[in-house]
């Protein structure tokens, strides 16, 4: 289990399978035959055939329209199809047929993290723990957020306790000891990956070899979990070898090993990935397409970026004509900007991978350049606030004033309410050169720039996330010492005036996010 995968907390996903009688709030014991309609409209939502899920949970209903887990499944298909408001009144009217089962709460702490809503999220998961503390998907998805928002002390409490009433769950495991590593307890965080390999068994790594026996790729966990995935180009004829190991030397298991021509049946080649036209699809393990391969020319140099919209766990990874890999990037259910510069002229491949257990779907579109992760606002209005939102991953706005040598400038970019942004700001002199950046000043995640002047010009201030995060932003630009310069109110929409500048590398802190850790599942 590397580190990779231990940073990888991901969201749990409880579908209301099997009711014993007391679970409904009806006086008379469930019909089997509702039960069984229900367990079967479980496990094809599982394995992403909503309308067939759908179809036989609702049959069920009509056994008995009193059937809380039926209504909390039914809650689940709506929540998975983006239908959150008709989720809501599902899972509601569960949790008041019965307050006394965890699955309608937990649920609702699915449906309002899926909303983006975190603190509402925690107040179900709590409220699903108070009524069966032994309920471990609330327990680890609730120890998630806590660490998310850098309660690591309680999100350790939740975590070790979820190894205790589920210790075949693995997301307790690697919850803990994420959790330890942040803390600084190094030597407790390994002790606990010890006790988890003991427990889940190897944690394969493979090793393609040429013919020259030198070493031309490896891989510990592009498979999804703990699983290894390589693919590629062969260089030239010869016999390989593929060498397979753990990723640890205190872990060993059994292995199945695969060797496939393409991309290998888990894989559905999905053809021509068009210029700004958004394509979709959807992802299931259970239904064996994990991974969708898309095809589109590049030319070496020439800027382009992928968009990804996606309701859970998922990751892209980009593909040159010889086969390596040139960039990835995962998210765990938010919007996702991939930018690179080809290294090469020719065919790319973008693969899409779920990195869930759960089915996803997603909405992908290639636009030239930076696309849509810079908008160009215009001039920002001096001494009001400005209300925005960054989408994206990596997505930068740009605003502008006109700014006169010594005068002094005050930027504050807050992330309102609950919001899940981290602020970062930078500002650029006349020169587009980075005058000031800043993360934490502000207090609370918020950022804040105070500086002077050194030369009259047209300034820009860069509103964005730090690393994946995205969310609201309150931008507010003061300038003092001096009489500023008017500026009119930014525009309606993106209007840019030339190409965008590339940018700059994202700092990180902490571990990677979720892919990790992802959305709700």
């Amino acid at each position: 289990m590397s580190r990779a995968t231990v940073r990888a907390i991901r969201t749990v996903l409880a579908l209301a399978l099997l009711a014993a009688p007391a679970a409904c709030a009806a006086s008379a014991p469930l019909p089997a035959r509702a039960i069984e309609l229900n367990r079967d409209g479980a496990i094809a939502m599982a394995g992403g055939d909503l309308e067939t899920a759908e179809a036989r949970v609702a049959l069920a209903l009509e056994y008995n329209p009193r059937f809380t887990e039926a209504w909390v499944n039914l809650g689940l298909v709506e929540m998975m199809r983006g239908n959150f408001e008709r989720a809501l009144r599902h899972l509601v009217r569960a949790r008041d047929l019965n307050p006394d089962l965890p699955a309608p709460h937990h649920a609702l702490g699915l449906l309002a993290e899926h909303e983006l809503r975190g603190a509402d999220a925690e107040k179900h998961y709590r409220a699903a723990l108070k009524v069966d503390p032994g309920f471990a998907p609330a327990r680890i998805n609730l120890a998630r957020l806590l660490f998310e928002r850098g309660a690591l002390d309680e999100a350790r409490e939740h975590f070790l306790r979820a190894t205790q009433v589920a210790p075949g769950c693995v997301e307790g495991w690697t919850g803990l000891s994420e959790t330890l590593l942040r803390l600084g307890r190094i030597d407790d965080s390994d002790e606990v990956l010890v006790r988890a390999h003991a427990r889940f068994g190897a944690d394969p790594l493979v090793e393609l070899l040429g013919p020259d026996g030198l070493l031309l790729a490896r891989d510990d966990d592009s498979g999804g979990g703990l699983n290894s995935f390589l693919q590629g180009v062969l260089p030239q004829d010869g016999e390989y070898t593929l060498a397979i190991r753990s990723a640890r030397d205190d872990c060993a298991g059994e292995y199945l090993l695969t060797l496939e021509n393409g991309w290998g049946e888990q894989s559905v080649q999905r053809g021509p990935l068009p210029l700004q036209t958004e394509v979709s699809g959807a992802l299931s393990v259970a239904s064996g397409a994990r991974r969708d391969v898309w095809s589109f020319p590049a030319t070496a140099g020439q800027r382009m970026t992928l968009i990804l919209d996606t309701d859970g766990p998922t990751r892209v990874q980009v593909a040159n004509p010889s086969g390596d890999w040139e960039v990835v990037k995962s998210t765990r259910g938010r919007g996702l900007g991939v930018t690179f510069e080809p290294s090469q002229t020719g065919t790319y491949e973008a693969v899409v991978f779920a990195d869930t257990s759960r089915p996803i779907q997603y909405r992908l579109t290639l636009e030239p350049g930076l696309g849509r992760l810079i908008s160009d606002k215009g001039p920002v209005p001096l001494g009001q606030r400005v209300e925005g939102e960054i989408r994206y991953a990596e997505a930068r706005d740009r605003y502008t004033f006109e700014g006169r040598q010594g005068q002094r400038v005050r930027i504050t970019l807050d992330r309102p309410g609950r919001s899940q942004l981290d602020p970062y700001l930078e500002l650029l002199d006349p020169d587009g050169r980075t005058l000031a950046e800043d993360d934490d000043s502000g207090g609370d995640l918020n950022s804040l720039i105070d500086v002077t002047l050194p030369r009259t010009g047209t300034y820009t201030v860069v509103a964005r996330g730090l690393g994946d995060t995205t969310g609201p932003y309150v931008l507010t630009v003061t300038l003092s010492g001096g009489e500023p310069t008017p500026t009119p109110s930014p525009s309606p929409s993106p209007t840019p005036t030339g190409p965008p500048a590339t940018p700059s590398p994202t700092p990180t802190r902490g571990p990677a996010p979720p892919s990790p850790t992802p959305g709700p599942r």
